[in-house]
């Protein structure tokens, strides 16, 4: 018995636990896959490319594709992170 007069042993505990009961397509990760198979793919692409001489004309192309792969790296990274953000904050 506690001091406000409720007896501890009375009282009921419920365990509640919650989680997505139906597939209902709502928090699909696929387009989370997706994105994150284009920065692995733009990261295997940045890491095959042959780095020529600085002094080179060929120099300046390299630079070129390893901006633009870079920016599509991060823009894909960013939308697998904001996708993988719902799902986290909306379905845990």
């Amino acid at each position: 018995m506690t001091d406000k007069g409720i007896n501890n042993d009375e009282i009921l505990t419920i365990e509640a636990s919650a989680h997505c009961d139906g597939p209902c397509g709502v928090y699909d990760p696929a387009s989370a896959r997706v994105a994150a198979e284009a920065v692995q793919s733009m990261t295997k692409k940045m890491m095959a490319l042959e780095v020529p001489d600085t002094q080179s004309e060929q120099f300046v192309g390299y630079l070129n594709t390893m901006s633009r792969y870079a920016a599509i790296k991060e823009e894909e990274a960013q939308k697998c992170k904001d996708e993988l953000l719902v799902l986290w904050t909306d379905f845990f």
